[in-house]
């Protein structure tokens, strides 16, 4: 029988001190037929060089472009990619389990799920393990539109993919809260696994995922004000003639929550925008309370 094909997505930048190994994980995935496509986004230190040296390799393809951003440079390896049995997200400083692709694309077979997600076990820079708050994540249209997932841990399936190339969204915050949310919008079925299969460095160049300090997710809050809501209002414009009545009916609900109190009490009263941790639904409130969702 012959191994399951995945395309893994990696866009770099200014990355040198870590994604050989990356790489080289990705490459040495068991009982997959493992290809690879990288967009470089304007990197200015020996990233570049150390891409080069993998071009020679016949799976993998590497794509040197300007400086766009992290997000956009995604979208354009999602528009870009070739066909694949599978797709996966990568970032450029982890390092992952041999058998990463082969769990999720077996858990995938057996459940019938579109997305697969899971936990991603937190080391430091030296791959010392870090003690993580986790907790089983949104698990509706409605919970994903106000959490993302872990974009490094995705694997999904060509009937995904399909759709994400066919949609052109004017606004997302990442390549990952857009396709987790597609996915939950279009009803399709998203599989979350609670155990790691990686090892998610966090260090102080991360572009997401680090250890921040109560300032710092002020911050955070603050330049991402509405961001769930600008990317809720893509979804409506990319996604609405294929999304099922009852998601429909969520997504308005949300969209309306600024127009008036009684929107945002419609919203936090709604079992179906109730999240799996209680300090994260206060927190929800009190961001919808003063339109920073």
């Amino acid at each position: 029988m012959n191994n399951p094909e995945v395309l893994v997505l990696l866009s770099s930048y200014n990355g040198e001190k870590y994604i050989k190994e990356q790489i080289d994980s990705i490459l040495t995935q068991k009982n997959i037929t493992v290809k690879l496509f990288i967009r470089d986004d304007g990197s200015t230190d020996a990233t570049r060089n150390i891409l080069k040296e993998y071009e020679k390799y016949s799976n993998c393809v590497v794509v040197f472009g300007d400086n766009i951003g992290a997000a956009n440079s995604f979208l354009w390896l999602i528009q870009n990619a070739h066909s694949s049995g599978y797709y996966a997200f990568s970032d450029q400083d982890d390092i992952w389990d041999r058998d990463k692709l082969s769990s999720a694309i077996s858990i995938i077979k057996s459940t019938g799920s579109t997305l697969y997600h899971g936990f991603a076990g937190k080391v430091d820079k030296n791959l010392n393990k870090i003690k993580d708050d986790s907790h089983t994540p949104a698990d509706s249209f409605g919970g994903s539109l106000l959490e993302s997932a872990t974009g490094c841990t995705m694997v999904f399936t060509k009937a995904l993919m399909d759709k994400l190339k066919s949609y052109h969204p004017r606004y997302i915050s990442m390549h990952d809260a857009w396709v987790y949310r597609v996915c939950y919008a279009l009803g399709y079925s998203v599989y979350y696994d609670c155990n790691s299969h990686m090892k998610y460095r966090q260090h102080e160049s991360n572009v997401s995922g680090g250890q921040m300090s109560y300032m710092q997710k002020i911050a955070k809050i603050k330049k991402n004000r509405g961001a769930k809501y600008n990317v809720a209002q893509s979804i409506k414009t990319c996604c609405w003639h294929d999304m099922p009545e009852q998601n429909r009916i969520i997504l308005q609900a949300f969209l309306g929550y600024k127009c008036s109190f009684y929107g945002k009490l419609r919203v936090m009263m709604n079992p179906q925008f109730s999240l799996n941790k209680t300090r994260t639904n206060i927190q929800n409130k009190i961001l919808l309370i003063f339109n920073l969702i």
